[in-house]
């Protein structure tokens, strides 16, 4: 159980990074840093399964391999699409206020099946809320966004087809997982990371006439694609393929309603490193809302411990 946290905690500070690589890419936008993230997950998917046989798969079928393909393009391209579009309409303070609901959503349907009662999970579930509401709503009423409602709303239904599309994957995976308990985790991380970069190639297609692709004008001249293809690898490599090994190993060893909590680590790290970025203290609402968070997840450890 101790090693299935710790990779779960390791996937959330590795994920965090997404949340401050668009900030040092410019003049490229988000959609190009996902290109390229998402293309260097499949290169290094293809790669490890080219120089390590270990990563392959025994017995794999084409159903198999289908599957664990269909799980990248819903976990990463069609959660990243949405999400886009969420930021474009409705801002980023309320599109990640609606995403932050997602640690909440996996855990809840993580647990539907009984494996804990509710009672004791009430409240590292309900800490965990009140962070997330804390940390971003103190973000959104610094930063309120200018669009109309009907806009607005539209870009809140697209942050909630985000989250479904992750929550649909965290339950898929563990489904998965569940039926093949000796299912190679470099292999699956694998067909994930080449169903992930497929799937970011048809999104640029159909963001390219929207403006939303730079690299086809700017290419990559140098040093502007400098700062590109440093955050791309890092958030492709690490924050695409060793994180997504990290949540395998945690959705083995871990029933979904604690892997769920462990979720926050994402957009808890994401905070942290903004923090850093910004080479400031947080302000006591966020301080207080990041001690709910990590307490809930803390608590709701405990709770699964006991059972």
């Amino acid at each position: 159980m101790l090693i299935g946290i710790l990779a779960g905690l390791l996937t959330g500070a590795l994920w965090g990074l997404i949340f401050i690589a668009p900030l040092g890419v410019a003049p490229y936008s988000g959609v190009d840093l996902a290109v390229m993230r998402y293309l260097m997950f499949a290169a290094t998917s293809l790669a490890v399964f080219a120089l390590i046989p270990a990563s392959r798969i025994r017995g794999l079928t084409p159903a198999i391999a289908l599957n664990g393909i269909w799980l990248g393009f819903l976990g990463y391209s069609i959660f990243y699409g949405f999400l886009v579009i969420a930021v474009a309409h409705a801002g980023p303070q309320i599109a990640a206020l609606v995403c932050g609901l997602l640690p909440i959503f996996l855990a809840v349907s993580g647990n539907l099946g009984g494996h804990v009662k509710w009672r004791p999970l009430a409240v590292p579930l309900a800490l965990i809320a009140a962070g997330l509401l804390l940390v971003n709503g103190f973000a959104l009423a610094g930063a309120p966004t200018p669009q109309a409602r009907s806009e607005l709303l539209f870009g809140v239904l697209a942050a909630l087809c985000s989250v479904a599309s992750w929550v649909a994957y965290g339950i898929l995976n563990e489904r998965a997982v569940d039926h093949m308990p000796d299912i190679n985790s470099m292999g699956w991380t694998g067909l994930q990371g080449i169903g992930a970069g497929l799937g970011i190639v048809l999104f640029a297609f159909a963001a390219w006439p929207f403006g939303l692709v730079h690299i086809p004008e700017i290419g990559f001249s140098w040093p502007e694609a400098e700062n590109l293809l440093f955050w791309a690898a890092l958030t492709g490599i690490l924050g695409g393929w060793l994180a997504t090994w990290c949540w395998i190993i945690a959705t083995k060893r871990l029933p979904l309603v604690l892997s769920g909590q462990l979720y926050v680590g994402e957009p808890a790290f994401g905070v942290i490193y903004g923090f850093i970025w910004d080479q400031r203290w947080p302000a006591w609402p966020e301080a207080l809302g990041i001690a709910a968070v990590f307490g809930g997840v803390l608590f709701g450890i405990a709770v699964v411990a006991r059972k």
